[in-house]
């Protein structure tokens, strides 16, 4: 008797933010995970892409990766494909946040809010519409009544640096634990796309 094996869908995103987020949107569609290959940011992606494209040919694929301040999802798509050979993708599913994967979590507002500690006024209605989710988030943990949640998200004056040390971390957790893509998916058109997209994979 031949028992039928769940595929397992592999992904490549741009960091392990964006891993924690595939496991998610995995986990809420039935999707059965494969492996996740983080490519430590979106220009080594772009480079691998050709590669995981050819490997789609035998195997399913998942791609996440930011809008950033590309003009529009569309056209970055349209870019990706037509590096690959032939200017043909062989069935990867990719799946462009606008701008960014932090759009997505904004759009859990009231989640968000409370595990921030801030108002939920304050975080946008429309996040896809922000110039820049991620920096958006610092400015709100800004304004956060917990003094734990401004030191590991909001960078010190002296560090230089765009995020605080404890910035992934606070994220992932947030991601794991109070994340509803679902519910989130209702204020960013982008993450439905995803869900729709994973749903066709499970």
């Amino acid at each position: 008797m031949i028992i039928n094996q769940p595929v397992h869908v592999h992904a490549v995103v741009e960091g392990i933010i964006d891993e924690a987020v595939v496991k998610k949107l995995f986990a809420e569609t039935g999707v059965q995970c494969g492996k996740i290959y983080p490519q430590h940011g979106v220009g080594n992606l772009l480079k691998k892409l050709p590669d995981y494209n050819q490997s789609a040919k035998h195997l399913p694929w998942f791609v996440v990766c930011d809008l950033d301040r590309k003009p529009c999802a569309p056209s970055l798509h349209h870019d990706m494909i037509r590096s690959f050979p032939g200017g043909q993708s062989t069935g990867l599913r990719i799946c462009i946040a606008v701008r960014a994967v932090e759009a997505w979590f904004m759009a859990d507002r009231g989640p968000l809010a409370r595990y921030l500690s801030i108002p939920q006024g304050k975080i946008p209605a429309r996040p896809e519409e922000v110039d820049d989710p991620k920096q958006t988030i610092v400015n709100l943990a800004r304004q956060s009544r917990s003094s734990v949640v401004k030191d590991a998200v909001v960078p010190s004056a002296r560090s230089g640096r765009s995020v605080g040390p404890g910035y992934t971390a606070t994220i992932i957790e947030f991601v794991q634990d109070k994340w509803c893509p679902v519910r989130a998916s209702k204020a960013a058109p982008s993450l439905a796309r995803a869900l729709a997209r994973c749903r066709a994979l499970g």
